[in-house]
């Protein structure tokens, strides 16, 4: 096995109500379909062009007083806590949470940390 699929593996293990390896081989299968792979690239390698609409999306979040959660794995290794904590210079009654022991997918390792989080701002939802 590789290691995300071990991962995977002990994640199911621990939480057996996560989705199976069938639906990673499923998900493998349509991204395996004529084209999708290079559009998952190219989503992947024109990341750095969202930096530009960063201004806009902060002012919308700053004039409209959406409410907002963030859930943010600690260990994530593509986007850092103090990207978390920067929802709040923008949206400051933003409920953050950071989850040591959490990487990119916090949602899959912690969730039944997060699964409440969510049902709550939800139900607090005007």
């Amino acid at each position: 096995m590789r290691g995300q699929e071990q991962q995977h593996a002990v994640r199911c293990l621990a939480l057996p109500h996560l989705p199976g390896p069938r639906v990673g081989q499923q998900l493998r299968h349509r991204l395996g379909r004529p084209g999708r792979t290079d559009a998952q690239a190219d989503l992947a390698f024109d990341y750095a062009s969202d930096f530009a609409h960063y201004p806009a999306w902060q002012a919308w979040l700053r004039s409209s007083r959406v409410p907002v959660l963030v859930v943010w794995g600690a260990g994530d290794p593509f986007f850092t806590p103090a990207g978390a904590k920067a929802y709040l210079h923008d949206a400051p009654d933003a409920d953050v949470h950071v989850f040591e022991g959490a990487g990119h997918f916090a949602l899959e390792t912690h969730l039944p940390q997060i699964a409440p989080l969510i049902e709550h701002f939800l139900r607090t939802l005007p």
